[in-house]
């Protein structure tokens, strides 16, 4: 409104429409910009819980890989104790050949070892 169409209007009444006008452009503007913010909000919220997700499944391969290592230890572990055990039955051995009754009797032996463990029977 131009200040000759408000000249018409009471000084009074004039201020309170200019209030008015500046009211509903304050809550328009307002309401807009809440509306923005409300979409940024969400959108945050949603970045958050993927990042959120992706730290926890970093943490589950680092847990997984290393569970793995432990498991590759313990064979390799066992592996080791393994080969100590035959080094172990074979170390007195004679250099010269076994009679055939010295190889009967280390081969029982070698079976009864291997049943005790758990392992597979050796072919001897």
């Amino acid at each position: 409104m131009t200040n000759l169409a408000l000249a018409a209007i009471p000084k009074g009444l004039a201020e309170w429409i200019r209030l008015g006008v500046v009211t509903v452009l304050v809550a328009v503007s307002s309401f807009t910009l809440g509306q923005c913010d409300g979409q940024k909000t969400e959108r945050h919220a949603w970045e958050r819980k993927i990042e959120q997700d992706k730290a926890a499944q970093a943490i589950r391969e680092r847990q997984a890989d290393f569970e793995l290592q432990k498991e590759r230890a313990g064979a390799t572990d066992e592996a080791r104790a393994r080969q100590k055990e035959i080094d172990d039955a074979t170390r007195n051995l004679p250099d010269q050949g076994l009679t055939a009754r010295q190889r009967a009797r280390a081969c029982a032996e070698l079976r009864r070892q291997a049943q005790a463990a758990g392992w597979d029977q050796p072919a001897c």
